[in-house]
């Protein structure tokens, strides 16, 4: 404090401080580099499906959680979703999906097809369209919402929600495979009552064939 050293070094705190916000926000950087390595990868391709690393991902949701905290724009998809959804359509463990949920529960919230995945209540998500200006009738992966809450088993109140508010054609749609909701909550072991309302709601597709020749009533 004698020579001054000391009134130095507290002006020039300021820099520092502005210095070392930017080394966080490089780290930040490459961790999220790191994440999109690990999850920009395209659902609709097997090959790619199987490039997923559970154990790189858990140990980077593990030691940098607010990563996942956020939106990003993945290159399957126009828009930016939770991380999470990736992680579902890449078929991911169940512990990454548990420790993805912990990290980030608003994500529900603010990501429609989040708050699908996870079978948020009809209010969340009818406040997660809102929120991201997202239209019902949107897609992703080639998938409207009935086939991914079909597709991923979730709950009835949510089924149904969508079944009251979307056009009876989406009913009918077919995936890459020729299934119909239907078929794909047969195939995906949804509860009786789902598969009901969706027999009752298209009677029509209990007589389609998918791509295998094959009806629900095959399969159911």
């Amino acid at each position: 404090a004698r020579d001054g050293r000391l009134f130095d070094n507290y002006r020039e705190w300021p820099a520092m401080g502005k210095m070392l916000k930017k080394l966080a926000r490089l780290g930040t950087g490459a961790k999220e580099d790191d994440l999109f390595s690990i999850l920009d990868l395209n659902p609709l391709n097997e090959d790619d499906k199987k490039k997923l690393d559970d154990r790189a991902l858990i140990e980077l949701i593990t030691h940098h959680p607010n990563l996942f905290k956020k939106l990003y724009k993945f290159g399957c998809h126009g828009k930016k979703i939770c991380p999470i959804v990736m992680a579902y359509f890449l078929d991911a463990s169940p512990d990454v999906i548990d420790l993805m949920s912990e990290a980030f529960p608003r994500g529900k919230e603010i990501c429609p097809l989040t708050a699908l995945l996870m079978s948020a209540p009809n209010n969340v998500f009818e406040k997660s369209l809102q929120t991201s200006s997202t239209e019902i009738e949107e897609t992703f992966c080639d998938l409207n919402f009935i086939q991914i809450a079909c597709k991923f088993s979730v709950g009835f109140e949510l089924i149904e929600y969508l079944v009251d508010r979307l056009h009876p054609k989406f009913l009918t749609k077919l995936d890459s495979g020729g299934c119909t909701p239907l078929f794909l909550a047969c195939k995906n072991e949804s509860k009786l009552e789902v598969i009901k309302l969706l027999a009752k709601k298209s009677a029509r597709s209990l007589k389609l064939r998918n791509k295998r020749n094959v009806t629900v009533l095959q399969i159911a």
